[in-house]
C-alpha cells in the first residue's frame, strides 16, 4: 500500500511539473505585435508587395496585388489592385484621400490587405484584453495553444475569441474576433527588426508577400 501511494504521488508531481504556465493574453498579444506586426507605432518604415490569389478560381474577383508605402500609422499609401475593382488610399495625418474604381471592394480581399500588415488589429487585442484571456506560456510545449472565450455582444448575441499561436515560439497562428480576421498566419522571415509573416494558408483565398 505504501509503495502505490508513493507511486501515485510521483506520477501526480511529474503531472503538475508538464503542465504548461497559464499567462494573461494581455502580455503575449503585447509581445506578438511588438515582434510580428509591419504597422506598429513606431516601427520602421517599409514597402510591401503582395498576391492575393484564389486557389479555386483564378480569375476570380478577388486575386490582384496589393503595394503599400508606409511610414508610419499617420502616414502610408497603398494601392489594391483586383479583377474588377481597384482603390488608392492615401493618409497623411487627418486627411484621407480615397479612389475607388469598381462597384463592390470584396471583403475577404480587404481584410487580407489590412492582416498582412497588421494582423492583430487592435479592436481585436482590446477586446480579448478586457476579457481576460489566459493562455498557456510560449517554450513549454509544442504545436498549437489556444485561448478561446465564449460572451455575449452588446446586442445579446452569444459569440467569441479565439487566439491561437505556436506553443514553442509564441508566434501567432491566427486570431478570430468579431471584427476580424481571415488567414492563417505562416511563412514567417525576417524583416527588419522584426519576424513577420510573408504569407497566409488553409483558406480558399490567400496573399503572399514578395516585399
Amino acid at each position: 500500500m505504501r509503495s502505490f501511494v508513493l507511486v501515485m504521488v510521483v506520477l501526480l508531481s511529474q503531472l503538475a511539473s508538464a503542465a504548461p504556465n497559464k499567462v494573461p493574453i494581455s502580455k503575449l498579444l503585447d509581445q506578438m505585435v511588438h515582434r510580428s506586426t509591419l504597422a506598429e507605432p513606431g516601427a520602421k518604415p517599409f514597402y510591401l508587395k503582395a498576391t492575393i490569389t484564389d486557389k479555386d478560381d483564378a480569375k476570380s474577383q478577388f486575386t490582384g496585388t496589393v503595394e503599400e508605402y508606409w511610414l508610419s500609422p499617420a502616414k502610408w499609401r497603398r494601392v489594391i489592385t483586383l479583377r474588377n475593382f481597384s482603390q488608392t488610399r492615401i493618409v497623411n495625418g487627418d486627411q484621407i484621400y480615397e479612389e475607388n474604381n469598381g462597384d463592390h471592394f470584396p471583403v475577404t480581399s480587404e481584410m487580407l490587405a489590412n492582416e498582412i500588415v497588421d494582423p492583430l488589429p487592435q479592436s481585436a487585442v482590446d477586446l480579448m484584453k478586457q476579457l481576460g484571456l489566459m493562455g498557456a506560456e510560449p517554450g513549454s510545449g509544442q504545436g498549437q495553444c489556444m485561448a478561446e472565450k465564449y460572451f455575449n455582444n452588446s446586442e445579446g448575441r452569444e459569440t467569441r475569441v479565439l487566439l491561437a499561436y505556436d506553443c514553442n515560439t509564441g508566434m501567432l497562428i491566427y486570431l478570430w474576433s468579431p471584427t476580424c480576421c481571415y488567414g492563417v498566419m505562416t511563412d514567417y522571415r525576417k524583416f527588419h527588426n522584426k519576424i513577420v509573416a510573408y504569407a497566409t494558408k488553409d483558406n480558399p483565398i490567400n496573399i503572399g508577400s514578395t516585399r
